[in-house]
């Protein structure tokens, strides 16, 4: 858990190796919010999102990687 690091600000997208997105259920702020971290993150890192009632496949739908969230 000490490896564990908040980042609202986003700061260290670049270096992660997992990023875990926990925002409201609403499907055009998790595409932005997708959307921008993509654009940031290393082709390795594993996408996460909490969502409990979006589908995986319709918020990674802005993604060019889709396999990438989970």
């Amino acid at each position: 858990m000490d490896r564990l690091c908040p980042d609202g600000a986003g700061d260290g997208i670049a270096s992660a190796d997992l990023i875990l997105e926990a925002a409201v259920e609403n499907l055009d702020l998790k595409h932005e919010i997708f959307k921008n971290i993509e654009a940031q993150a290393r082709m390795d890192a594993v996408l996460a999102t909490n969502t409990s009632s979006l589908g995986l496949a319709e918020i990674g739908s802005v993604l060019a990687h889709t396999q990438r969230l989970v």
